[in-house]
């Protein structure tokens, strides 16, 4: 019964994020209302808001694994490899990945209604204040570094910076109307540059496991 329940929560979850994606990408972020997601949704105001406290909500809420993937990059990886490869690993697999940040796809969508949308840039960027905080932590505790040492906020804006400027050419790319393969064939070798240049500084922090 309790499989039931959940798998019936997580329809209408899904059901609303859907709704909201087609009625932000018909007509951009600020000029839909929770009301007519909620209709389109079959569900009640009170529904969405159950689900989602803010209506920013309904856009960021896939963007919530982010920060276990940033805690797994750090304490997961095997034995052997660094952050800093780590982080290249993580930016070979997106490369591996790009179609899902093609325009129309709903990863596409989202960062396209962030760049559209005030609301939603402060909130990406108080997001990406709380990656910086999450991963610094992280450096820390495995350098045991004292509190008010700078150095592993310093290295996680590197690595965060790196992972957004991947990103961003990847978007540019695709937004100038190259295909998904071909981006990522151009991309790949932009990912090495990038994090070569950076393992002649950052290579042993923290220390390798």
């Amino acid at each position: 019964m309790t499989g039931l329940r959940e798998q019936k929560k997580r329809q209408v979850r899904d059901d609303i994020l859907t709704a909201a994606g087609d009625l932000f990408a018909a007509r951009g972020f600020e000029d839909v209302t929770v009301e007519e997601v909620a209709d389109a949704a079959g569900v009640s105001k009170k529904t969405v808001f159950n689900y989602f406290p803010a209506k920013e909500d309904l856009v960021f809420s896939r963007f919530d694994e982010r920060e276990n993937e940033l805690i797994a990059a750090v304490r997961g990886r095997p034995p052997g490899r660094s952050v800093l490869e780590s982080f290249r690993a993580s930016s070979l697999t997106y490369c591996d990945r790009l179609a899902d940040a093609a325009p129309g796809t709903e990863r596409g969508r989202a960062f396209a209604l962030i760049e559209q949308s005030p609301v939603l840039a402060r909130r990406w960027h108080q997001l990406r204040n709380h990656y910086l905080e999450v991963l610094a932590g992280e450096l820390a505790a495995e350098a045991g570094a004292e509190a008010d040492d700078p150095l592993p906020t310093a290295v996680a804006a590197a690595l965060l910076g790196a992972e957004r400027a991947v990103r961003r050419a990847a978007a540019m790319r695709l937004r100038a109307g190259a295909g998904p393969t071909a981006a990522a064939a151009w991309l790949r070798p932009q990912i090495d540059r990038i994090y070569d240049r950076l393992a002649t500084g950052l290579a042993g922090y923290p220390a390798e496991r």
